[in-house]
């Protein structure tokens, strides 16, 4: 990662938003500090109040000097918070919670165009169980691989996209 980072002209700028009182979101936003700082990718930290979250996160969209956004979930928690997920440009979705990111996962496309140059961007634990269920030879890696199963998934984290066997395809 370090030398696709050199690689490219000017230095990555992510933002971190981080709106409310949540303890392991902050611990999060830390970690994630740490991580880019190792990296060379600046990282900035914005704390706002819940309230000025959806105004936080259009700003962070609209300045092109910030190449990805990075949200601390929950801020409100259910379906305020997937309105915010969904008001992070999907170009600018550093942890792929958008909802296009999601369907790309239900649909299975690692890709965004045609010559397979350009990865979509998918949400970490997902993506990581699907690799997990096809290296045990669940099913094949093309086309929706789990479409008509019944999946159950435990996690304690609360930020996950969760896989939906019913999700609409």
């Amino acid at each position: 990662i370090r030398a696709q980072l050199s690689a490219i002209a000017k230095p990555l700028r992510l933002v971190g938003i981080l709106a409310g009182d949540d303890g392991p979101s902050h611990t999060y936003a830390v970690y994630a500090q740490r991580a880019c700082e190792e990296l060379g990718i600046q990282f900035e930290l914005r704390r706002y109040p819940r309230l000025a979250a959806e105004s936080a996160i259009r700003e962070a969209g609209r300045d092109p000097a910030v190449h990805g956004i990075m949200v601390y979930y929950p801020i409100f928690g259910g379906e305020h918070d997937a309105y915010l997920r969904d008001l992070v440009e999907p170009a600018k979705d550093f942890e792929g919670l958008h909802s296009s990111w999601a369907r790309a996962l239900y649909e299975n496309r690692r890709f965004i165009d045609a010559a397979k140059t350009k990865k979509a961007i998918l949400p970490c634990t997902p993506l990581a169980i699907l690799k997990l269920v096809e290296a045990a030879g669940a099913f094949q890696a093309s086309g929706r691989p789990l479409e008509g199963r019944r999946v159950t998934i435990f996690n304690r984290d609360r930020k996950s996209t969760r896989l939906n066997s019913s999700h609409p395809s």
